[in-house]
């Protein structure tokens, strides 16, 4: 599922954390037991990245309702899709996406969504200050 709002703008030299939280899409007490996540380039992209695969680097960590994920390797121009699958200790298995827009620095400023707090831009807002769309995160 499309989370609402796309990540803020990276840099092409940029390594970041990027989190999903899934509090709103897991059954009341269920947690992750598993995540993985994905690297594409958006349809909408004026930049094709075929090395886009290669721009998760290294295992996603996850603990809760929350899954992070360090994406570097960006090219500039290239509008990304990342998207976090996890299965959960009940055995679901959900998924949610959003985009990522690579621009070199000076390049105009980007139109960015209302905030969206299942969306956690790790540069923005630590983990442990979630507040969701249905009150704080327990």
């Amino acid at each position: 599922m499309y989370i609402g709002r796309d990540f803020d703008p990276a840099q092409p030299n940029e390594s970041e954390r990027y989190s999903f939280d899934f509090v709103n899409d897991l059954q009341a007490g269920d947690s992750i037991a598993s995540a993985v996540w994905t690297c594409g380039v958006a349809a909408k992209s004026e930049v094709v990245d075929p090395g886009a695969a290669s721009c998760i680097s290294e295992p996603a960590v996850y603990a809760g309702t929350k899954t992070t994920q360090r994406v570097s390797g960006l090219q500039s121009g290239c509008t990304y899709v990342l998207t976090a699958t996890v299965t959960t200790v009940g055995g679901d298995t959900v998924s949610l996406w959003s985009h990522i827009e690579c621009r070199q620095p000076g390049a105009g400023p980007a139109v960015v969504g209302l905030a969206n707090p299942r969306l956690i831009p790790s540069r923005i807002i630590p983990p442990v200050a979630i507040i969701t769309s249905r009150g704080p995160v327990r």
